[in-house]
């Protein structure tokens, strides 16, 4: 904006020419003037970027053609991506501004962005007319909030509603402790505090800036405006606050979608041109991606050293819209950085909206360099997200990794394989909210049939980015998650149940029923000291805290203390010690943990079920006196009964049947066999189990991929 002494008269002459003034989007390629013509008219770039036809010049957010201050003849100007321009004869410039038409077609500009931004109001009201826009123009407060900026504190006055133009907010709830949560986050084009505006209630959390961001507040009296002279806009405020909601019923923090991705290597040896190359084809499926780092960006602005300009420099301003322009023309814009670049480093970290952290699985875990200036930039507030991604060379499980999470904060990290596309795969898919978890639930053998499931699912390409279970499911998916193939997995479960045995060790009933030295044997065999943070694709298990009477959740730490705690049987096995708290069958509490792994950053949730609503090992006319069974034990006859182990297990998992119920329908797809024929304890029948779970898992693989619902699922090579 021009700080001319009458710019109050421009600013007047800017709103009468307004009027009269239409923003028109051209196709990328579209020739906007050509080279040589006289400057006729002002063209005002308001979206998008132009490139010269003769140069390597590029424009976005600026008068691109004719002043009238002299007559001057144009360039040839070309639409490098979908653009809006507004076009403004000159004569009629310096008819409204007689010797400032360069100084009016400044404030056109300015009030042109503004009032594209405010289409976005769109999110809350529903489609305005251009009368609409400009009253809430006119009329609304313009907040410019920086990135740490508090917008709104938990316990304000609902007195006005907001709506996020640019930039990314975080809404943190502040519980009586002292302890915050983040409810959700919240990207351009979503409102921000309509429900304590509409209900007259305080803030139900406070609400800050990401990275900068701008927003639009509008206040009661607007608002009630705006739905007394368009009806249609209270409909649409009334289905925006339904699915908000229901969305915040689920109990799913609510994600809004990731655009800007800063890549920041953790060391010089990190190959980080070649992650970024793979990183954003990966991502590619989901949609256009931007990769851009400091030399491009010279080169492409033909400026040496822009990029690392400072960001209250004089270029900061043409840089910042340029950025702008990439992340509205694609949905991704992944920023590579690099230690040569501090400059690059802080600007990316500042219009970041996850920040992953990329070192190598075999390197030096403490703290570098350019994460302190990363630290700097992010300051107390910190980034959305941080990932970390640790590059391996070879196909040994992992080691270590609590070294690396201890010395920084990350909200989740990936291992990948060089080798392995598939691996990059899954960090993008994370970053796409496509991620494809897969839910293993507790049954005792029947256990056996989720061998199937993973059988029929890597054959069919469908990828799972995180796994997680509960009992005889947990220890299912910790194997799946170790690298271990189902013929693998088969084997070890023939090995265990079939032969060693474990479960038919009886002792002296003063802690339980069965002794603990083979089954930690077997435990040992199958995870040894393995951690679950070196496990190659994430993962949880559940068990019951018997101390504290709650779920507890296994996310990281010894993967045997985890799986032995979660298929602990109570009052069959010893509960496990987890410090000076005891922890049994996770079955108690949760069965089948869906909503847990649709909170872990899952897009599609895979569930296996093989519990069963009706038990034949429980269906009796009478139950046989002890005298008669002690008495078939003796002849070595066979008679039917319900030993103690099956009653307890069965026991414990009615106590989640109503949970399992709500879980199983949450489920984006659901495997179910039926496994009625087989008993909780038929161990032996391990083979005939798997081989039901694969048969049904095939027959409903192929029942969704005809009825279409395997298409928001990428699909992988086999093999990857």
């Amino acid at each position: 904006m021009t700080s001319d002494p009458s710019i109050s008269a421009i600013d007047v002459a800017a709103r009468g020419l307004l009027r009269g003034i239409a923003v028109r989007t051209a196709a990328t390629g579209t020739l906007l003037c050509e080279g040589g013509s006289p400057a006729t008219e002002a063209i005002l770039l308001v979206n998008g970027i132009v490139e010269a036809v003769d140069g390597p010049e590029v424009y976005t957010r600026q008068l691109i053609a004719g002043t009238g201050e002299p007559p001057v003849f144009v360039r040839g100007l070309r639409a490098r991506t979908e653009v809006r321009v507004a076009r403004v004869p000159v004569d009629r410039l310096e008819a409204a501004a007689p010797g400032q038409a360069a100084a009016l077609t400044e404030v056109l500009l300015d009030r042109l962005l503004r009032r594209e931004l405010v289409a976005n109001a769109s999110a809350i009201f529903g489609d305005l007319d251009g009368q609409a826009l400009a009253d809430i123009d006119d009329a609304s407060d313009w907040v410019d909030l920086k990135r740490g900026g508090i917008l709104m504190r938990q316990g304000d006055t609902g007195d006005r509603v907001f709506v996020l133009l640019s930039g990314r907010l975080q809404a943190v709830h502040e519980g009586a402790n002292g302890a915050s949560r983040v409810v959700g986050d919240i990207a351009a084009g979503e409102t921000v505090g309509e429900m304590s505006f509409f209900t007259g209630e305080p803030r139900s959390a406070t609400v800050r800036a990401v990275r900068d961001s701008l927003l639009i507040g509008l206040d009661r009296a607007i608002v009630d405006r705006l739905i007394a002279t368009r009806p249609s806009a209270m409909r649409h405020i009334i289905k925006v606050q339904i699915d908000r909601v229901r969305r915040a019923n689920s109990g799913v923090p609510l994600r809004a979608p990731l655009t800007n991705i800063a890549v920041v290597p953790l060391d010089d040896l990190v190959p980080t041109g070649q992650f970024c190359r793979d990183l954003a084809s990966a991502l590619e499926p989901f949609g256009a991606v931007v990769h851009v780092d400091a030399e491009r960006l010279d080169q492409r602005l033909q400026q040496p050293g822009l990029a690392d300009s400072p960001e209250d420099g004089p270029e900061s301003t043409r840089l910042a819209a340029w950025l702008e322009e990439l992340e509205r023309a694609a949905r991704f814009v992944v920023y590579e950085t690099s230690a040569r670049h501090p400059g690059w480093v802080a600007r990316s970290i500042s219009r970041a909206d996850c920040v992953v952290l990329v070192g190598r699985g075999s390197g030096d875990p403490a703290p570098t360099e350019i994460e302190r200036i990363v630290a700097r930039e992010e300051g107390e507030h910190g980034a959305a997200q941080r990932l970390l991604v640790l590059l391996h060379d070879d196909e040994a499980l992992p080691s270590g990794t609590s070294r690396w999470t201890a010395a920084r904060a990350v909200s989740r990290h990936h291992h990948v394989r060089l080798s392995r596309p598939g691996d990059i795969a899954r960090v993008a898919r994370f970053l796409a909210d496509r991620a494809v978890g897969l839910v293993l639930g507790a049954g005792g053998a029947r256990g056996f049939a989720h061998i199937g499931v993973l059988r029929v699912l890597q054959e069919a390409g469908i990828p799972i980015d995180l796994v997680a279970g509960t009992s005889m499911g947990s220890a299912m998916a910790a194997q799946h998650a170790m690298g271990w193939s189902p013929d693998r997995i088969m084997e070890t479960a023939d090995d265990v149940w079939n032969r060693i045995r474990p479960h038919t060790e009886y002792t002296l009933p003063l802690l339980s029923l069965v002794r603990g030295q083979s089954a930690q044997k077997c435990g040992e065999m199958m995870y040894g000291t393995t951690c679950i943070e070196d496990l190659w694709l994430p993962y949880f298990c559940v068990s019951a805290d018997l101390t504290d009477a709650s779920m507890y959740v296994h996310r990281d730490g010894s993967l045997l203390l985890a799986v032995t705690a979660s298929s602990s049987l109570p009052a069959v096995i010893v509960p496990t010690q987890a410090g000076d708290h005891l922890l049994c069958d996770g079955s108690l509490f949760n069965t089948l943990p869906v909503n847990l792994a649709r909170a872990s950053g899952c897009g599609t949730v895979i569930a296996s079920r093989v519990s069963v609503p009706q038990d034949k090992d429980f269906v009796y006319e009478q139950i046989p006196s002890l005298r008669e069974v002690l008495g078939a034990k003796l002849r070595r006859r066979p008679l039917r009964y319900p030993s103690i182990m099956s009653v307890l297990l069965r026991s414990s998992m009615l106590a989640a049947v109503d949970q399992e119920n709500k879980e199983s329908l949450s489920a984006d797809l659901l495997f179910a066999p039926a496994l009625e024929q087989f008993g909780l304890m038929e161990f032996t029948a391990l083979k005939q189990i798997a081989a039901v779970g694969e048969a049904d898992a095939r027959r409903q693989v192929a029942e969704w991929q005809a009825e279409g619902r395997l298409a928001r699922i990428p699909r992988e090579r086999t093999g990857e």
